[in-house]
């Protein structure tokens, strides 16, 4: 909509991206940002106003409101901006009709999207199944090439209008975009569905479509889901019923597929490429960020507060996304080392840098991936980096999955001592402590603390056998000379429970979310 990116618009005033005028005199609207700035009022423009970005001019909704500082003066403007479509929104979310959405004029991609996130909501209120298809033309590439365009083109509006007059009483027909149109079921089971999807491939195929004096022979393929009070969002929905179809045609086409969870995997490797070269990109470009989350002393003494680094990518827009969403693709690609060493060597010059300011800080918990700990180079780099930056090792915890100790127990063993000859810390992280295999893993390994998961007991506030179970865990912990972290701490009444069981550090969105802003205490 603003025609930019988030990047690109960093550092630019409100009126440098965006132009507004009032539709109906055409008078340039001043600069909202700056006018609630000075009067600390919202500004709302209800009925719309034209929004001109990068020469393209579009009927928006939009209000401005100030965001509160401290003394009560504002520091900043929230800006919302919605695109008005040409139908009524809460037309297209309330109502039943096909009418509605203008389906006889061709709805559009973005008209269904807002059409099943209607019937998602409903869905949610009282509890109904219905079920969304996405119908892709076979071999249009083919004909493109082999015959022409013109007949492509053609092909994808005969398609269409035949969706629409054989589903006219029952369904809505969307075009996606192409090839692609979209199918949406009203208060049907995919099956149904899928039942009436194969009859019209049938019917399709009756007659051949004639281009001058060659016939062709149209065929489909399909992929449908269904949906109803459960489901996620719109998107995730959308995207199965493309794995669907996309599993029909791999399968051999001109045929239609219900969503399976396995049909996944057929996009993962598009979707790895993807990740792998923004990765990369990364690595080249520093477009990796290091957030830190505070971990609080069972003492809540701030001044002797530790913390875990955390990792986030930036995209091509300028948008962070977290470790968890792109590390198993770096894990599967061999980028893992890659990316543990910027991270050790951006976290200790940060560290260093920081030193008066951090003299009392516990320690920093860095993670290292199991194919780092498996590679021979690690220790050598850790070494290298102490060397160069002069951090002060003993604020530095290196913190090992039990997944990568099980894996590579010698390299463990040989990690962790090495690291506690430089002044370092080891955590076991994603420790268990209810099997004896725990246990002896722990044993395994001179590692200093050990980090459990609250959410391995959810009922330790009522249930007093967990709570027995519990504090069994975090008495074997102190026995065998380890400290206890307890994470995933999202209520206050469950961190009260853990730092009256023992637990040494308590770590969670109770205390404080990741942070950019490095080394924060600042609390939720």
């Amino acid at each position: 909509l603003f025609a930019m990116s988030r990047r690109e618009a960093q550092g630019s005033s409100f009126s440098d991206i965006i132009t507004a005028k009032m539709p109906e005199t055409g008078d340039e609207i001043p600069d909202i940002v700056a006018r609630v700035l000075e009067t600390d009022q919202p500004v709302h423009f209800s009925h719309g106003i034209h929004m001109i970005c990068n020469g393209e001019k579009h009927h928006v909704m939009a209000q401005a409101l100030p965001l509160s500082g401290s003394k009560g003066k504002p520091r900043g403007v929230m800006v919302l901006v919605k695109k008005v479509q040409k139908i009524s929104a809460a037309a297209a979310l309330a109502g039943d009709s096909v009418h509605a959405i203008g389906v006889d004029s061709g709805a559009t991609r973005s008209q269904c999207l807002l059409r099943i996130r209607g019937l998602l909501d409903s869905a949610r209120m009282v509890p109904t199944d219905h079920s969304f298809a996405q119908v892709d033309i076979d071999h249009i590439g083919e004909i493109n090439r082999s015959i022409s365009e013109l007949a492509g083109d053609q092909i994808i509006e005969y398609t269409f209008s035949q969706l629409e007059s054989y589903f006219a009483d029952e369904y809505e027909v969307f075009r996606l975009g192409g090839d692609k149109f979209g199918v949406l079921a009203k208060n049907t089971p995919m099956q149904m569905l899928q039942t009436r999807l194969v009859e019209f491939q049938q019917e399709l195929q009756k007659d051949s479509w004639k281009w001058e004096d060659r016939e062709i022979e149209i065929q489909i393929s399909g992929g449908v889901v269904g949906f109803g009070r459960d489901s996620e969002n719109v998107f995730d929905l959308v995207r199965r019923a493309s794995e669907a179809c996309s599993a029909a045609k791999h399968a051999g086409r001109n045929a239609v597929n219900i969503y399976e969870a396995g049909m996944s995997a057929l996009g993962s490797d598009r979707d790895d490429q993807v990740w792998i070269s923004r990765i990369q990109r990364a690595l080249e470009q520093n477009l990796f960020h290091l957030t830190t989350q505070w971990i609080l002393p069972e003492n809540g003494n701030n001044a002797q507060s530790a913390f875990e680094v955390l990792l986030s990518i930036e995209d091509e827009e300028g948008f962070w996304t977290t470790s968890g969403v792109f590390m198993p693709i770096a894990e599967r690609h061999h980028l893992t080392f890659d990316i543990d060493k910027w991270v050790i060597q951006k976290a200790f010059r940060i560290i260093a840098e920081k030193a008066g300011t951090l003299d009392r800080m516990d320690f920093c918990a860095l993670n290292i991936g199991s194919a780092s700990l498996a590679n021979p180079e690690l220790i050598s780099f850790i070494a290298e980096q102490i060397e160069e930056t002069g951090v002060n090792t003993n604020q530095i915890c290196f913190e090992l999955s039990e997944e990568a100790i099980e894996r590579y127990p010698s390299a463990a063993r040989t990690f962790c001592e090495s690291l506690k000859g430089f002044g370092c810390r080891v955590t076991f992280e994603h420790f268990v402590g209810r099997r004896l295999h725990d246990v002896q893993l722990l044993k395994s390994v001179p590692v200093d603390m050990v980090k459990l998961a609250a959410d391995q007991f959810p009922n330790l506030i009522r249930d007093s056998a967990e709570q027995t179970v519990a504090k069994s865990v975090v008495e074997l912990t102190h026995t065998l000379g380890k400290k206890l972290i307890i994470t995933s701490l999202d209520d206050a009444e469950l961190l009260e429970a853990w730092r009256k069981l023992g637990a040494d550090y308590l770590q969670g969105f109770v205390i404080s979310k990741p942070t950019p802003f490095m080394f924060s205490t600042a609390s939720h």
